[in-house]
């Protein structure tokens, strides 16, 4: 099983993933693979990667602390999402108290991405680059 932001199948010969109405830390990472990244990583044995890094906040709290890799979302990936990656309706943006912000994404369309559209994310869900918003909420599909 790869798991994957907010995309789900029903079973493991299942040939359509479906998108999860819900919120998300980053609505840019629906349907993108997410590699956690600890000091025995075999991105880190071999190189492609400097060191495991670790969140502060996750130190502080006790928890997995680990950054992961958001990786590109795969042309394979929207092209097995079908009509599904065509249908979100509306995103809105919620601040940390979870009430909207006035940000909204309508007819947001999942799309295949560039190789380097890599992101980094800690466990308390906070990205680089930072988003204004805290949360996005998905509205519709």
């Amino acid at each position: 099983m790869v798991p994957m932001v907010g995309v789900g199948a029903p079973d493991r010969v299942a040939t359509g993933l479906t998108v999860t109405v819900g919120k998300y830390g980053e609505y840019d990472h629906i349907a993108r693979i997410v590699l956690g990244v600890a000091q025995d990583s075999e991105l880190v044995d071999k190189g492609y990667i400097a060191a495991a890094g670790l969140c502060p906040g996750g130190l502080q709290e006790g928890l997995f602390n680990n950054y992961v890799l958001v990786v590109p979302r795969l042309d394979a990936t929207v092209a097995r999402l079908g009509e599904a990656s065509k249908v979100i309706a509306e995103i809105r943006g919620l601040d940390e108290h979870e009430e909207p912000t006035g940000q909204v994404v309508t007819r947001y369309t999942l799309e295949g991405q560039k190789y380097w559209e890599f992101a980094t994310q800690c466990p308390e869900g906070c990205a680089w680059p930072p988003d204004p918003n805290e949360y996005w909420e998905i509205v519709t599909l």
